[in-house]
Formats: C-alpha cells, structure tokens, sequence
C-alpha cells in the first residue's frame, strides 16, 4: 500500500444501507431483490476505492447516523471525524461511478494546502468535498440545501465566505440517482472497466444503452445543468 503523503487527512463514507437505498432511489424497474444488489455493489466499491487511498477511513451508514435531516446528519458524521483529531477530511457517497483513488488522493493533497476541494455532479450536487476542520462552520454546514440542484452553488460561496484560500474543483461527474443517470454513469466509464463490464452483465444494462443513448447523450444531456453553477471567479480553479 503507498504511503500517503498527507497526514491528519480522514475519508468519510457517508452511505446508506441497500434497503434504505432501494427506498429512497428506485432505479430502473428490476425487482427489488436486484436494486439491493446494485447498491450492495456500490458500497463495496466505494469502500475498497477508500482502501487503496491509504488513508484513515470513516464508515457511517444510517445506523450510526443521528439527527433529523440529511444535513445534520452529515454534520453530525463531520463532527465525528474531527473529533477524533483529523484536520481535514474528504467526504464521499457511493454513487458516483467517475470517483476513483486518484481524485481522493488529490483532493488529499489539496487540503495539505489549506484548500477546499469540490466534486461537482452535472445536476447541481457534488460526490466529493475536501474539507478543513478550520472552515465547518457547523451550523451554517448543516443549513446548505442538501440533496437539491442548488447545493454546488451555495456550498461553493459557503467555502468563499469561510476562507480566503481558492476552492479547487475536480472533474464535473455523474452521480446515479435515477434510471437515466445510472445509464449514463456506466457509459461513461472505459471499455476496460470490470465495473462496466460487471454491472453491465449483472443489470442487463446494454439494452438501456441503446434505448436511452439517443435520448441522453452526455454532452447534450448535461449541457442545460452546465448554467446552473455560480459564474467561474478567482477563488475557484480546476485540477
């Protein structure tokens, strides 16, 4: 395992369970038995992604979850990790197919900056924020619009209000939240991908390829969303 270069960095895998998954993202019209598996798939994926970064991780599925929204909740799993002595830490979900072990291990780099760090999804969320322990205003933290299309927006003038440090962006991604954005998210990883290749045969989804290609192309689809950002300004910069 490399040994990471970036000490009092933590990983928080902020997920739920399958079956709260299944409930709250029903996909693609498979049988409940099968959603299950698709969510199993993409827990496991992201916690061996985690692994291989070489970094402390944090596992917080809704079991150990507490609070009454899903910002409190996530603030309150913040809260934890730096309690425990961290810094900083990069905070991920599972349903971002794009994510891998090189954008964590930037975005841990980052931070050894003093910078903030945001992943941001086409439909106005992010899949990754690197975040310090100096900037989590935890009150303002758990007042962002989590889980609608504003949060990129306003959690990027949340970093610029709390630090005079630029926020660095990595690649804008798919996260899967819907049939559409699971069909776009496995086309859009290689040819070479086992994801690809295993979700692919296990979910059946060549034939949602090609019956959704044509409907939602990744740069026809997701250009709309491309608008709904706040405008490019001297505080942000891409890797």
């Amino acid at each position: 395992m490399q040994t990471p270069i970036y000490d009092n960095t933590a990983i928080l895998i902020f997920h739920r369970s399958p079956a709260q998954e299944v409930l709250a993202k029903p996909l693609f019209g498979k049988s409940e038995c099968q959603e299950k598996l698709l969510y199993r798939l993409l827990n496991q994926r992201i916690k061996k992604i985690a692994q291989r970064v070489g970094l402390p991780i944090f596992s917080i599925g809704e079991k150990n979850q507490s609070g009454t929204t899903f910002g409190i909740r996530l603030g309150n799993a913040i809260q934890f990790v730096f309690d425990k002595g961290y810094e900083s830490v990069v905070i991920v979900g599972n349903d971002c197919l794009q994510l891998s072990v090189e954008k964590i291990r930037k975005a841990a780099r980052q931070l050894t900056e003093k910078k903030n760090i945001l992943g941001p999804t086409y439909d106005g969320g992010t899949y990754l924020i690197g975040l310090q322990k100096c900037h989590f205003d935890y009150k303002k933290f758990v007042a962002l619009p989590w889980q609608t299309d504003k949060l990129f927006e306003t959690i990027a003038l949340y970093f610029n209000q709390a630090s005079t440090s630029e926020v660095v962006l990595l690649p804008k991604a798919v996260d899967i939240d819907d049939a559409q954005s699971f069909v776009q998210a496995v086309n859009q990883l290689p040819c070479s991908s086992k994801w690809k290749n295993r979700l692919t045969s296990i979910f059946n989804t060549n034939s949602l390829l090609v019956s959704h290609t044509l409907q939602y192309s990744s740069a026809n689809n997701y250009s709309i969303h491309l608008q709904r950002g706040p405008p490019i300004s001297a505080f942000i910069s891409f890797f």
